[in-house]
């Protein structure tokens, strides 16, 4: 019988786990050790056996525990701390070494034992101030309604926000301004009935989450005739500068595309919100998303790229040679575009696909001297017959679009 400790974080070579693991009176039994093996920790001048530390194991977000995805996101590594036997008077000395790890792998302890964990410092980002023009990341997941089932859907994503993205989870929910509903940890069957509440013209919630999230919702549609409807997060842009909470969201990104089946989803950097204090205001010079299915009725794949895409299995095939930059990754039958690693807006984005201008000879006075030709248009990410025909935008009104020439058979109204 043993007392576990099991420590997560970023991966730590054997010298910082030692250095962290010992202080005054404590030593390691054996400096000849294999960093590949344990390491036995022995206390005072007697050497008493007090505590073992195993060798850091990789491990997948998918393993790390609930308890501390909620405080910790990203998770590469693992350490475990082992008081071996009935040495109960050791448990102390290995709970502060195991804090001490923890810090040098910017991490969190688990105590298996009680469950506590344990987490130096804050994880939340700041939020803005009253007032502050924000960027923000906008994600859509498009789905079929055929065989759409809300509750289903609901459950998916608060399993898939628990491992991945605990701020993505409700907060307040409800149908209208302001919401509601407020989220009891442990009561997700409120929420589920609340979804199964019929209100004419309304199919679907939405909901506040926590620290950068934003918004979320999940629909279907009451439109008659409709193939398509949308579930989406807003996140303030600013918390995907630290890197765990960047790939936390990208792995909830395809995670949810993955398992909801989506047509299409996109993930885009958007700029002009303004921060009210609790939620987004958008004036007429924010940047929009054009609505890519009004009303229900598939238009086709957005004019310009996103940072992140994802193309179901109507589109993958097709679409895949087309993928001329970033990174491409094939998830079963349907395709991962990540066009940057790091958030990159529309405006970045359309300069990958503008051609280098040419510079031209302008003479004056015998001389000459480059000048600068007219700048070229940028050449279209994906084969223009695929793409939605956005229409001019008026100022006072939201971004529209135009059916694209080709859609998929399934996504025709």
């Amino acid at each position: 019988m043993s007392y576990d400790l099991y420590v997560y974080g970023d991966e730590a070579g054997p010298e910082a786990l030692r250095a962290a693991a010992l202080v005054t009176g404590l030593a390691v039994e054996d400096d000849g050790t294999a960093e590949s093996s344990p390491f036995v920790v022995v206390r005072g001048a007697r050497r008493r056996y007090s505590f073992t530390v195993e060798p850091p194991e990789r491990v997948e977000p998918e393993d790390v525990p609930d308890e501390i995805t909620a405080v910790l996101l990203g998770a590469t590594s693992l350490v475990v701390i082992r008081v071996e036997g009935s040495e109960a008077s050791e448990v102390p000395h290995a709970i502060r070494a195991a804090r001490r790890i923890a810090l040098a792998m910017r991490g969190a302890v688990h105590d298996v034992q009680t469950d506590e964990v344990h987490r130096r410092g804050s994880t939340r980002q700041a939020t803005p101030t009253r007032g502050a023009i924000v960027t923000t990341l906008d994600i859509n997941w498009w789905v079929r309604t055929d065989g759409l089932d809300l509750k289903s859907t609901a459950e998916t994503f608060l399993e898939l926000a628990r491992r991945h993205l605990p701020d993505a989870l409700p907060r307040r929910y409800g149908r209208t301004e302001p919401l509601q509903h407020r989220w009891e940890p442990g009561r997700a069957e409120a929420f589920m009935v609340h979804l199964e509440e019929d209100e004419p013209g309304d199919a679907g919630t939405s909901w506040t989450g926590s620290g950068p999230v934003a918004y979320g919702s999940i629909s279907s549609s009451v439109w008659e005739g409709a193939v398509v409807a949308s579930h989406s997060l807003t996140i303030l842009a600013d918390a995907l500068a630290d890197v765990r909470y960047r790939e936390a969201v990208v792995r909830f990104f395809t995670a949810v595309a993955s398992r909801v089946d989506a047509v299409y989803a996109s993930a885009s950097v958007l700029h002009g919100a303004e921060w009210s204090g609790r939620q987004l205001w958008y004036p007429f010079s924010a940047e929009y998303e054009p609505g890519l299915g009004p009303r229900g009725v598939w238009m086709g794949l957005p004019t310009t790229p996103k940072w992140l895409s994802w193309f179901g299995t109507d589109y993958a095939d097709e679409i895949g040679p087309h993928l001329s930059f970033g990174s491409v990754r094939r998830h079963d039958r349907s395709l991962f575009h990540r066009a940057a690693d790091e958030p990159t807006d529309q405006a970045d984005l359309a300069r990958l696909l503008t051609p280098s201008t040419p510079l031209g000879q302008r003479r004056r006075l015998g001389l000459r001297w480059p000048r600068q030709r007219s700048a070229p248009e940028p050449i279209p990410w994906l084969p223009v017959e695929y793409l939605a025909v956005t229409s001019p935008r008026d100022p006072t009104t939201y971004p529209t679009v135009e059916s694209a020439q080709i859609l998929p058979r399934s996504l025709r109204a």
